[in-house]
């Protein structure tokens, strides 16, 4: 099932109060008969998706709200579909004049003071691109299923404008990664990789804020700074 969160300012070192599913199925990757199902997440209105997330952000009234840049990371319909649907909520939530059903069952207008992408430094995957060149392999199809695009993700991926420390929690970031079969693989982060290497590669959090928009300046290393609570 596809799901959202949505952040709001932490309380007692707590980030993460519930995920809320929306209802649809993964649809899988670009050609797959997975994309043709009817409930599949890329099947479903935008104007539908958007409105359910509008509905949450007013219920919920987060100051910040994350999702995926225009590529989705790595060009999975579903993050691509999510992306313009929360930009579309973003920009809804606060109006009145729009979704007025959700206001006449009682939710109020409510609009988040920041948005932000999820992104990372390209030199690690500029480098693997090299060598799979050098190794006489298709950057552009990696991958189990030969479907990630290496080249196109470094093409896409957003400038850093936040970054925010998170080495407390690398166990717990380690054994939710390990969860989750993706594209990837499954790199096998846990028994293989030293310790203080994965203390560097997972130290950090790094995030483009697209509103308010960047002015350039110091890193950002909180991604609640400047709001209101």
């Amino acid at each position: 099932d596809v799901g959202v969160a949505l952040q709001h300012r932490r309380v007692d070192g707590a980030a993460l109060a519930a995920v809320h599913f929306l209802g649809f199925r993964d649809s899988g990757m670009p050609g797959t008969a997975d994309n043709q199902h009817p409930n599949a997440f890329i099947q479903a209105p935008l104007e539908r998706v958007a409105g359910q997330l509008a509905a949450l952000i007013r219920a919920l009234r987060p100051q910040v709200v994350l999702t995926f840049n225009s590529y989705g990371g790595y060009g999975h319909p579903d993050h691509i579909h999510i992306h313009y649907a929360t930009r579309a909520a973003f920009a809804a939530a606060g109006d009145p004049r729009r979704y007025p059903e959700q206001i006449a069952a009682g939710l109020e207008p409510w609009q988040p003071q920041k948005l932000y992408y999820p992104t990372f430094s390209t030199r690690f995957v500029r480098t693997a691109v090299t060598a799979m060149r050098l190794a006489r392999r298709d950057p552009r199809r990696f991958g189990r299923n030969n479907d990630v695009d290496m080249v196109r993700i470094i093409e896409e991926t957003t400038p850093i404008t936040t970054t925010v420390a998170c080495g407390g929690y690398l166990e717990a970031n380690l054994e939710a990664r390990a969860c989750h079969r993706s594209q990837g693989g499954g790199v096998p982060f846990g028994g293989r990789v030293p310790r203080p290497l994965l203390r560097r590669m997972f130290g950090s959090e790094s995030f483009t804020r697209v509103v308010p928009a960047w002015d350039g300046g110091p890193l950002e290393r909180d991604l609640f700074a400047g709001t209101i609570a």
